[in-house]
């Protein structure tokens, strides 16, 4: 592991031996699962790739999450397109932010 710890959630998996905890992320439930895990309030990385919702997903994290780095999935061949999907509880729309919405919530 070379020192590296980290928590992973999926929809579907889950695997005590890396840390893989299966969880339906929403917004209503984003910041309580993170508590639950003892995610810490600063960390170095936030990956959000959940094909749908990631802007509403990174949007709703409380300020007292700090992470050092924000990966967050968007479409680039939307160009300047001023995009951002509804909030689906369901998921899986397929539709992604574009990186002037994302811009704005890392600003």
């Amino acid at each position: 592991h070379r020192g590296w710890r980290g928590v992973l959630l999926d929809q579907a998996a889950s695997n005590p031996d890396i840390g893989l905890h299966q969880r339906f992320l929403t917004v209503g439930n984003i910041n309580r699962v993170l508590e639950e895990l003892g995610v810490p309030k600063g960390f170095d990385l936030l990956s959000i790739d959940v094909d749908d919702n990631d802007f509403w997903l990174w949007q709703a994290l409380d300020d007292h999450w700090r992470p050092r780095v924000v990966v967050v999935e968007y479409v680039a061949t939307l160009g300047d397109e001023d995009v951002v999907n509804r909030y689906l509880p369901g998921g899986l729309s397929f539709a992604f932010p574009d990186m002037r919405h994302l811009g704005l919530l890392g600003a």
